[in-house]
């Protein structure tokens, strides 16, 4: 008797074939489950940073820094 007829042939082979398609189900969940938890996913929606023309622009606004030295920093970051 061949292994394939013994096991499709007998009441336990229906158990196995039901064991391997939960563990199939499961291998699925927890991949998405690890898909939805990856880092890329937690950051839709949130609002971009700040870009570094922004920073500076803020900064000079509040006095932090002078005209000079925004006219410097915007030349050295090409904007």
């Amino acid at each position: 008797m061949y292994h394939w007829d013994y096991m499709h042939g007998s009441w336990w082979g229906g158990i196995v074939i039901g064991l391997w398609m939960l563990f199939f189900v499961l291998l699925i969940a927890v991949l998405a489950w690890m898909l939805i938890r990856h880092p890329s996913f937690r950051t839709r929606g949130k609002p971009p940073e700040e870009t570094p023309l922004e920073i500076i622009k803020k900064r000079y606004a509040r006095g932090e820094i002078t005209k000079d030295e925004f006219d410097r920093i915007r030349r050295d970051l090409g904007g």
